[in-house]
């Protein structure tokens, strides 16, 4: 039986470590491009969330508030400035009504506090908020 001389093992290893190279540098460049890609698209997200934010809130008072909930058809039980901001006060709020809410407070002011608690287990909440 005859053994494979030393050339032949180099030039056979040398061929697989080329083949094996060209077919996965294709692929690592395909994914580097891509992570690239998500890279930048996300940057380009946080830019553009940072700009829209700035350019829509306001600084939160009684009247403002009190509008934009009236706009909503929800009733406040109080609102008043406190140290921490404008506190709003709501009962017997629909918990379907809670996400736009919550949407268009956060869009117009900057939302500090938000609790609501449904101690009937039937989707109506007390709802307190602050905003700044």
């Amino acid at each position: 039986m005859r053994y494979l001389n030393r050339r032949t093992i180099y030039i056979l290893s040398v061929a697989l470590a080329l083949f094996f190279a060209g077919y996965t540098l294709p692929t690592v460049e395909n994914v580097r491009d891509r992570i690239t890609d998500e890279y930048f698209k996300h940057k380009g997200f946080l830019f553009d969330l940072q700009r829209a934010s700035l350019s829509f809130r306001r600084s939160a008072g009684e009247k403002e508030v009190g509008e934009l909930l009236e706009d909503m058809g929800l009733r406040a039980e109080s609102i008043y400035r406190s140290e921490s901001g404008v506190e709003v006060r709501m009962r017997n709020v629909h918990w379907r009504r809670i996400p736009d809410l919550i949407f268009r407070l956060e869009r117009s002011f900057r939302l500090e506090s938000f609790s609501a608690v449904d101690n009937t287990g039937k989707g109506i909440f007390e709802v307190r908020i602050v905003l700044r």
